[in-house]
């Protein structure tokens, strides 16, 4: 099971004086259309309020008749920072991006960010909103020495910037430093306990020092401040896991499927819910993580089957002569072939949430998995000539 990691804020200030109202907004500048200020505030608004399409139309707007004002520069920087992270997120609809100059092709808008924040920092002089998103733009390209020698600039200007405190704490969890990530993180929920973002970055940190209970109680806390959150409820569920409450962590475990980050979970179409099955009945088990995690999850297939469920497994090439052979497994699918339609689907690491597991009912039929005798009498040959003892790491 893939670890968390720390979030980090770039936004606090997109904006000096954020517009009363985005619809607001929007009627003044249907009656002036061209007017810089009501550009500039529309496209502010919009960032703030996660609206990062309507943002970038109205700053694109802005900057074609005022590319070099400062202010519109850093909502567009601050625009493109979180375009980067709605691209790791999944498919971007958004407009195109505008280039900082015709010679500029960067393809990462988080260099361009970078590039456009540390230009307007030499412009402007010492500004703890702007060293904020010039740090964040390094924090998520990962130039970490850069980056925290941002954010103390921004806290020598404010001391209580719980943004910058939370980043920097971020900083140090990223070099896996952890009692110094630990005390940034703290000293930010000093000042501002409410903040949701810092409880999960130490929860995360918690979960990754190998503290479960700390990692539980801080995601919990995370959770006191934004209830329908993912990404503390996914740490909540392997702190939950890692001390053994297996029914609880299974369960809180279905909320990776609400976290943005790539390869964590499958889509599940036509999900099964737990109920018995029509005798014959097929079923698609959708593979997910890592070979590790197939090669413990795929126990619970003989507990399917056993269901009345006809078993296909959906596997990466290298794992399918061993798992063809596993018990309960009917059929093998591809990992990239278009899943059959109209059948069943479970993902793999569901199916323990699924049949309600506790530890005393973990599927323990052992050894369930074996090497197909084609590759054992290959292997034997092969270690024949060999002295033994034989040792294998």
């Amino acid at each position: 099971m893939p670890l968390p990691g720390a979030h980090f804020s770039a936004v606090a200030a997109a904006s000096d004086q954020p517009a009363p109202s985005l619809q607001a907004l929007r009627r003044r500048l249907a009656v002036l259309p061209t007017d810089h200020d009501t550009l500039h505030d529309v496209a502010a608004h919009a960032l703030l309020g996660d609206k990062i399409a309507d943002a970038l139309r109205t700053v694109l707007r802005r900057l074609a008749v005022a590319p070099c004002e400062p202010r519109v520069q850093r909502v567009y920087a601050l625009a493109l920072l979180r375009l980067a992270n709605e691209r790791e997120g999944g498919d971007w609809s958004g407009p195109r991006p505008w280039r900082l100059s015709p010679s500029d092709q960067s393809s990462d808008e988080r260099v361009a960010a970078e590039r456009l924040l540390e230009e307007l920092s030499r412009k402007t002089g010492d500004d703890a909103t702007l060293l904020l998103s010039l740090g964040s733009a390094r924090l998520a390209l990962l130039r970490l020495t850069p980056a925290a020698e941002a954010f103390k600039r921004a806290l020598a200007l404010m001391p209580s910037y719980w943004e910058a405190l939370n980043n920097l704490g971020a900083v140090y969890a990223e070099r896996l430093d952890r009692l110094p990530a630990a005390m940034w993180l703290r000293r930010g929920l000093a000042v501002a306990p409410d903040n949701g973002e810092s409880w999960n970055n130490l929860a995360s940190l918690q979960l990754h020092a190998g503290s479960p209970k700390a990692a539980a109680s801080a995601a919990q806390q995370a959770l006191r401040c934004h209830q329908r959150w993912s990404e503390p409820t996914w740490i909540l569920a392997l702190a939950m896991l890692a001390q053994g409450e297996l029914e609880r962590g299974f369960a809180l475990y279905e909320a990776r499927f609400g976290l943005s980050r790539d390869n964590v979970a499958p889509v599940i179409t036509n999900g099964w819910s737990g109920t018995p099955a029509a005798c014959g009945e097929e079923i698609l088990v959708r593979a997910e993580q890592g070979y590790g995690d197939m090669l413990q999850f795929v126990r619970y297939l003989a507990e399917l089957a056993r269901l009345g469920f006809r078993v296909s497994l959906e596997c990466h090439q290298p794992l399918q002569p061993l798992l063809a052979n596993a018990p309960g497994v009917a059929s093998i699918v591809s990992l990239h072939a278009e899943p059959p339609s109209g059948i069943r689907q479970v993902a793999l690491m569901s199916l323990p949430h699924l049949m309600g597991t506790r530890l005393e009912t973990i599927p323990a039929k052992v050894p369930y998995l074996a090497a197909p005798a084609a590759h054992r009498a290959l292997w034997r040959r092969r270690l024949a000539p060999l002295k033994r003892p034989l040792i294998g790491l």
